[in-house]
């Protein structure tokens, strides 16, 4: 759903025609309605002990004003990482694990890996959350930014993903069962 001036520019498909679509200000990207097959998300067989995950605790880079990591919060048992009013950047080049992802008040997530940033959110179920649960959250000036190379987010079950408030991603979603909510201001490329 896109609404409230937000902007999406890229390649849409839903298999709600209404709501289907992009932002009136971009130029580029096509949308597509209607009986949409894609395949399911796999994830790794190894991801549960080959991944990044370990780097949130301290490896990836904070911006100069987080004391002592403050304005981050990862808890490796919910798999939950919260990024408020200052900058997390992402060199994991393996990929990361979570069951939900917060970015708000004006906070940056920096993807700058030197191979494909993937990014996995297992089933709302298996993280002990609801189905339908919000797993990723972007909001408030919230931003994602990548180097050169955008990075993957892929959700396993159905989920909400919600993207509003004066936030921007650069990124490609891969929800084949999730809602995705674009509101208020909110720009994707």
């Amino acid at each position: 759903t896109v609404t409230g001036g937000s902007d999406f520019c890229g390649t849409s498909r839903s298999t709600d025609a209404a709501n289907a679509g992009h932002g009136a200000s971009c130029s580029n990207g096509n949308s597509e309605a209607g009986a949409v097959q894609v395949p399911e998300v796999v994830l790794p067989s190894d991801l549960a002990t080959n991944n990044s995950n370990s780097r949130l605790s301290g490896d990836d880079p904070v911006g100069a004003s987080v004391w002592q990591r403050g304005n981050l919060q990862w808890n490796p048992s919910s798999r939950t990482l919260t990024v408020s009013y200052d900058t997390l950047t992402l060199m994991g080049d393996l990929p990361y694990d979570l069951c939900r992802l917060v970015v708000t008040g004006g906070a940056e997530l920096k993807i700058n890996t030197t191979s494909e940033a993937r990014i996995f959110f297992d089933t709302p179920e298996n993280c002990g959350l609801s189905s339908g649960a919000d797993q990723l959250i972007v909001n408030s000036g919230g931003r994602i930014t990548t180097n050169d190379k955008v990075p993957g987010f892929y959700f396993k079950g159905t989920s909400n993903i919600l993207l509003y408030g004066d936030a921007h991603i650069t990124a490609v979603i891969y929800a084949p069962h999730s809602d995705v909510t674009l509101s208020q201001g909110f720009a994707y490329d």
